[in-house]
């Protein structure tokens, strides 16, 4: 358990090097984030997902503004459980991460699904392989699962979602969390994606041609021998 929440850590603190410090909405999200930040619809416990869900799908009936609406609740609500991962006992259920607003990488996505489900937005929960501070070397046989993050059904398609990486970052020992709205983290495009994510379905890649596990991790050595400025979450 402890190896897999120091990944998750490690997956999330690179992430605000390359944010800016304010970053803005979108201007199609503009109206269902300035709703969200109002705090009109509170939520403290799994029970009030349930009500958050039936007002807002009154007011919304896209599904990509619902989605925005529950990542961007969660990257203003929920911070990165550095003290858990310290301890080898990090917050991953939804109550508690709820409860105490602070969680790791499997609570994230799990709080994103249910509130998804609650917005009758499909979701998946995706495991997989992610790059991160720490990570220093990335061979084909050792990419083993050390993250969490989700998977959306829009107007038929299937879109990248990671509200860990989205919410923000902290600094090297994790005795201290930076919020900061990742947007590139909603809707991510896969093939930029695929430079931190592995997941271990193929499937989930979201690609025409799928990267293997070697090209994977030549292609993290490429950007790091040849000097170039590598993708949110690669150091």
């Amino acid at each position: 358990m402890h190896h897999l929440i120091r990944h998750c850590l490690l997956c999330l603190l690179f992430i605000g090097s390359f944010l800016p410090a304010a970053a803005q909405s979108p201007e199609r999200y503009k109206d269902i984030d300035a709703f969200i930040k109002s705090d009109q619809l509170r939520v403290t416990a799994p029970g009030d997902i349930r009500t958050f869900g039936r007002e807002l799908k009154h007011l919304y009936t896209d599904d990509e503004l619902k989605a925005r609406a529950a990542f961007f609740w969660i990257t203003q609500h929920i911070r990165y459980d550095c003290e858990g991962y310290r301890s080898g006992n990090g917050i991953a259920s939804v109550e508690e991460v709820l409860a105490k607003q602070r969680g790791v990488c499997s609570g994230y996505a799990r709080l994103f699904k249910l509130f998804c489900d609650e917005l009758d937005v499909e979701c998946v929960i995706i495991k997989g392989f992610a790059t991160g501070i720490g990570i220093r070397t990335v061979h084909p046989d050792s990419l083993a699962t050390n993250h969490s993050w989700n998977a959306v059904k829009i107007k038929g398609q299937w879109k990248l979602v990671d509200p860990t990486w989205g919410s923000g970052s902290a600094n090297e020992d994790c005795t201290q969390t930076f919020q900061n709205l990742g947007e590139f983290y909603f809707l991510a495009n896969p093939a930029e994606l695929i430079r931190t994510h592995f997941p271990d379905s193929v499937k989930w890649q979201l690609l025409k041609v799928p990267f293997t596990a070697t090209q994977f991790s030549d292609s993290i050595r490429h950007w790091k021998n040849a000097d170039e400025r590598e993708p949110p979450g690669i150091r």
